[in-house]
């Protein structure tokens, strides 16, 4: 794509993190299966214009850089980086084997949302124009404010269609953004961008489309739902002397469903779909109907159990959605109440638990009303 020229990416992972607070450096914390540093590499690693990958880290966290990039086949050295990010990208350049006109992609490591699209659009900008910054239009009205006895008073509201919000990668050719950082380092200046660097270098800095997506992870607000889903299916057959129970529920009818525990489908199914959310299992292995402690025992007692799990693993419910499958009884004057329980169990708001109930028009074993079935599906979503 461009052939004459080598195009790079230099990976800013050096930061401490302190303002995430997770008690270690933000840029590895999992981010649905792996740290937020093998993202966002990962993006450039599969970009086709990118031929090589630098990576800007702590000092102590070489070994660990290492080791998550393995992986990424760009991926070429890993720096000790420096007291600042200004400081670390300039050790990064001057590690970095290109030429001056080969154009080299500053990005931070924390913004693992950033795209295709927007990689191909600074590289093509840095390569015609020398220097390239994303950008997203600013959304929100923004103020100049003034301290004033102690307190910020506001002095001016600058037109928002001129006003845009910076974000990374930023492309340059290589020698003049090198040359940048060191006339910078040399004089003592400190900015909090590379584009500022070459700006004031007497560079044209031009602007190319960023995305909102590609924010800067920040705090632990900023991180992305972490967001699993589960099926879960059950029958059981009807069985004289038993009650009916389902959701925790007691239902009026003549017959109940035969089970080792209270045989409440529609709870089983859940719990199901539950542990299958988090691939930690079924129903079966935690609670085998070989045990007598459950025996006879409420489902919603082992729903309990269930949503512990779920929370001891990082996880809480997020909606649910449910159905019955049976002739008889009819369900629907009971679906609220069966509704209400299964959300105090799940400690949702009822709004976000759904109890269908329908028929099979006589087909299948409930056609027959030979039992009850039941489907769920739930999302969960990372605390």
């Amino acid at each position: 794509m461009y052939k004459e020229i080598k195009v790079a990416a230099l990976i800013a992972a050096a930061g401490s993190g302190e303002r995430f607070g997770a008690g270690q450096p933000k840029q590895f914390i999992d981010i649905g299966g792996a740290p937020m540093l093998f993202r966002t590499a990962s993006v450039f690693d599969a970009h086709p214009a990118i031929d090589e990958i630098y990576v800007v880290a702590g000092a102590g966290q070489l070994e660990l850089t290492q080791r998550i990039l393995s992986d990424v086949h760009k991926f070429k050295n890993a720096i000790v980086g420096g007291r600042t990010r200004q400081d670390s990208v300039l050790r990064g350049l001057e590690a970095m084997s290109l030429s001056g006109n080969d154009i080299v992609l500053i990005h931070d490591a924390a913004r693992p949302g950033v795209t295709e699209t927007v990689i191909d659009a600074n590289i093509a900008t840095a390569y015609e124009k020398g220097a390239a910054v994303a950008c997203v239009p600013v959304k929100d009205t923004i103020y100049h404010v003034s301290e004033s006895e102690g307190a910020a008073i506001l002095t001016d509201a600058p037109p928002r269609d001129s006003l845009y919000a910076v974000q990374t990668p930023q492309g340059f050719r290589y020698g003049l953004i090198r040359e940048a950082h060191a006339a910078a380092a040399r004089e003592g200046y400190a900015a909090t961008d590379d584009g500022m660097l070459a700006k004031r270098s007497g560079e044209e800095v031009w602007i190319t489309p960023g995305d909102y997506g590609n924010i800067k992870i920040t705090t632990q607000h900023d991180l992305p739902d972490d967001i699993r889903v589960g099926i879960g299916f059950d029958v059981h057959a009807f069985a004289q002397n038993r009650k009916l129970i389902l959701g925790g529920v007691e239902i009026p009818f003549e017959k109940g469903l035969m089970g080792h525990s209270d045989a409440d489908v529609l709870t089983h199914a859940l719990m199901d779909a539950m542990l299958g959310a988090l691939s930690l299992g079924d129903i079966g292995q935690f609670f085998p109907d070989t045990d007598l402690a459950f025996k006879g025992i409420s489902s919603m007692a082992l729903l309990a159990c269930v949503k512990s799990k779920i929370e001891n693993a990082g996880y809480r419910v997020k909606n649910v959605d449910t159905v019955i499958l049976a002739e008889r009884p009819k369900l629907s004057p009971h679906r609220e109440t069966i509704r209400n329980r299964i959300a105090g169990a799940l400690d949702i708001p009822s709004h976000q638990v759904g109890v269908k109930a329908t028929t099979t028009e006589g087909l299948g074993f409930t056609g027959r009303e030979e039992g009850i079935g039941a489907q769920a599906v739930i999302q969960l979503i990372r605390n």
